[in-house]
């Protein structure tokens, strides 16, 4: 099964150095109600800390980018991806690890097995390459090639 995921970064205006980025297969405004309820249940993370320190309403969330996946190892590679690209100092860990190294998207390109069946596109997207129709007809994507 392919399905789409959106990574997102939470951030707060006041403080927008200290962020935390995920992923989800929910909209992003489902995921955020997910986070919150976390946090009034009183998970310790940094990010639920953070969150019940500053007001459970108070954060923003933004999505950095979308990608078709095939299973939760590429959904965490995904998220790997902007993890490594952003620096997040609200991430307490890898979202994904290989041999105890975090991997992303762009890293397991480099594996014969995955290369054959997912791309990287040029207006920065990733899919599955089953799925490539799907991808192409993203607003990202047709916003990207009418430039």
């Amino acid at each position: 099964m392919v399905y789409k995921v959106n990574a997102y970064k939470i951030y707060w205006e006041d403080e927008p150095e200290n962020f935390y980025i995920g992923s989800t297969q929910k909209t992003l405004s489902g995921r955020a109600g997910q986070h919150r309820t976390t946090a009034k249940l009183g998970a310790t993370s940094r990010l639920y800390t953070t969150m019940r320190e500053k007001g459970l309403n108070t954060f923003k969330y933004v999505m950095l980018g979308s990608c078709m996946v095939s299973n939760m190892d590429e959904q965490r590679m995904f998220e790997q991806t902007y993890i490594d690209k952003l620096k997040p100092k609200l991430n307490q860990m890898s979202a994904y690890k290989k041999n105890g190294k975090p991997q992303t998207i762009t890293t397991a390109l480099d594996d014969e097995i995955y290369r054959q069946n997912h791309r990287i596109c040029e207006c920065g997207g990733h899919y599955v390459v089953s799925r490539s129709k799907q991808h192409f007809a993203t607003q990202k994507h047709k916003e990207y090639m009418s430039k």
